[in-house]
């Protein structure tokens, strides 16, 4: 039988040459239907294997299509999972490549059932090495893994079979652990993080830490500490390929359904993040990607008419920044056609009727519960799930989502995350007697203002102030959170940048993934320091402008700050024709 897929000739021999001689490794694989159904698909694992060989060995990877299990059409039940594949493929020079092979198939270890083993020609015989699946020995009726285990590197590979030559294998080092024990180590690292920071604490107030002896032991204890946590997260972290080789079925189906001609370009699918946002990014991705066909990519008449190729592009990529995941979906398609988003929004009396917003407010919209402009219910559009899904998901994650779109040349938008979901790097600042957490990713700049030259009163009543001659808004975090007054607040030596003189105001200016930034009015800035992230919402509820909670070294319960959510909600405020002119003003 021969089959074509992607460039894959099934069942046709290999040209004779000299490559006869090489061993090969041969991968005998079979998928389960669980595979299918969460959107991967085989053609992904055959590229993947593809791409193990170098370009002048590209011809030399044999891909056999096993039928023998594939029932009469009359009897053949859509969601069951028949075929297996084997694929022969020349072992490099340098040395085996089942470590790469084993790689391959990472991600899709306790949904497919795979043999590896290595075929040696001799003059007389054939030696072949097996390495086993995580499920089976051989092709045999699919065994199911616990989705709750996950593999550390690799399998353990299985005893070398005895050979004429007397060579002896190489044996892997591996293990399988349980998901929930690396869980359970990650939990112990964060209390670890609490006790040293507790321990640090603790000499403070005794005024232990002046001894030069004391303060360099501490810092090795800091220092083992935060590589014992790196090394726990590199243990969690997966590279998003394997969410992001799911997304080309997702892209074909919805091309097919939309009647479209949709290219889907993957870049960055190496970045590696924790295990957590991957296992959650699954969603909303394939929930984006399908609106971008639907709604973004125009139709190839429409294209060809504007100029473009008929075939649309979309771009998935990953890349690291500032300590955070940045994954953005671009398409080349018509961009978001703001007039009927701002009548949608107003006919479904989202935003009230001669409401005045602009081009990125409109944007926001799409966002809305129960917004959609899909006039009928499709495979794709009118469902009743809008992007407001989304949204919450990212948020959920401790994400956010940003919108770019230019109409007649395409759409961007750009998912910001954090690496993990256990630990971030926090500035610690002091506000009406308490203590909150700052990302260190969202912080530009410390910086004392006067009150009487740099802020400004704009016409609405809100507070803007000029910093390096930008005019950004002016929070005051006190009252954005409705913190209770006090009446002093005690001075301690070691903190740093609180007012020492009337009429100053010190300011923390921070920016969001957007660029868009804003300036934090606090009482003082104590310390910088690694806290371990507790859910607010889960224990307590949600509070606006707070994203998380921790746990201090003196016992105490800190916020953590949700820096976009502060930004966007004084951005809204303010008049940006008044923050142009008191620019200017101050220029």
């Amino acid at each position: 039988m021969t089959v074509d897929l992607g460039g894959f000739d099934f069942d046709e021999p290999a040209e004779e040459g000299g490559e006869s001689s090489r061993p090969k490794l041969v991968v005998t694989f079979r998928p389960q239907a669980e595979l299918y159904s969460r959107g991967d698909d085989a053609r992904n694992l055959l590229l993947g294997l593809k791409e193990l060989l170098p370009a002048e060995d590209a011809g030399a990877m044999d891909v056999t299509c096993n039928t023998q299990d594939l029932p009469v059409l009359s009897e053949l039940v859509p969601e069951e999972a028949c075929l297996g594949w084997t694929v022969r493929l020349p072992e490099p020079p340098g040395g085996t490549a089942e470590d790469d092979i084993q790689a391959v198939f990472d991600w899709v270890g306790d949904v497919c059932d795979f043999q590896i083993a290595r075929e040696e020609q001799t003059d007389d015989t054939v030696e072949a090495d097996a390495v086993e699946s995580p499920a089976v020995q051989e092709m045999a009726p699919a065994v199911p893994v616990p989705a709750e285990t996950v593999e550390s590197e690799a399998q353990a590979a299985a005893p070398a079979a005895p050979a004429k030559s007397g060579r002896k294998r190489e044996q892997n080092a591996s293990i399988r652990v349980d998901i929930g024990r690396i869980g359970m180590l990650m939990d112990m690292v964060g209390e670890m993080v609490i006790g040293q920071a507790s321990l640090e604490s603790a000499l403070t107030r005794e005024g232990a830490l002046y001894d030069p002896e004391l303060l360099k032991r501490l810092a090795v204890i800091k220092t083992l500490t935060r590589d014992i946590q790196e090394a726990v997260m590199a243990i969690r972290a997966q590279p998003v390929r394997n969410v992001f080789q799911r997304m080309q079925r997702v892209v074909r189906e919805a091309s097919s359904l939309a009647d479209k001609d949709v290219a889907l370009v993957l870049e960055g699918e190496e970045t590696e993040v924790d295990r957590t946002l991957i296992e959650n990014l699954t969603d909303p991705l394939t929930h984006m990607l399908r609106n971008a066909v639907d709604h973004g990519i125009e139709t190839p008449q429409a294209r060809l008419a504007a100029g473009k190729p008929a075939q649309g592009t979309i771009w998935l990529s990953a890349r690291h920044r500032s300590g955070r995941i940045l994954i953005e979906i671009r398409d080349d398609g018509g961009g978001i056609n703001t007039q009927r988003v701002l009548q949608t929004a107003i006919k479904r009396g989202i935003v009230p009727s001669g409401a005045s917003l602009g081009e990125n407010e409109i944007n926001e919209l799409i966002f809305a519960p129960g917004f959609s402009t899909a006039e009928t219910v499709s495979d794709l559009s009118g469902r009743g799930v809008g992007m407001d899904v989304v949204k919450q998901a990212i948020q959920n994650l401790g994400g956010r989502v940003n919108i770019k779109s230019t109409q007649g040349k395409g759409t961007l938008f750009t998912l910001s995350l954090p690496l993990t979901l256990a630990v971030l790097d926090g500035m610690l600042i002091e506000c009406r007697g308490s203590t909150m957490v700052v990302p260190v990713s969202s912080v530009v700049e410390l910086v004392t203002v006067q009150l009487k030259d740099d802020v400004y009163t704009i016409p609405d009543g809100s507070h803007v102030v000029s910093v390096r001659g930008r005019c950004i808004p002016l929070i005051y975090l006190g009252d954005e959170l409705t913190l209770p007054e006090v009446e002093s607040v005690q001075e301690e030596t070691h903190h740093m940048g609180r007012a020492g003189e009337e009429g100053q105001l010190i300011v923390l200016v921070v920016e969001n993934e957007a660029g868009a930034r804003a300036a934090l009015v606090v009482d003082g800035v104590r310390d910088q320091a690694q806290v371990v992230i507790k859910s607010i919402e889960k224990n307590y509820r949600q509070i606006k402008g707070v994203s998380a909670a921790t746990i201090l070294g003196d016992g105490s319960v800190s916020l953590i700050l949700d820096v976009s959510t502060l930004i966007v909600s004084a951005t809204k405020r303010v008049d940006t024709r008044a923050l142009e002119a008191i620019a200017e003003r101050a220029a």
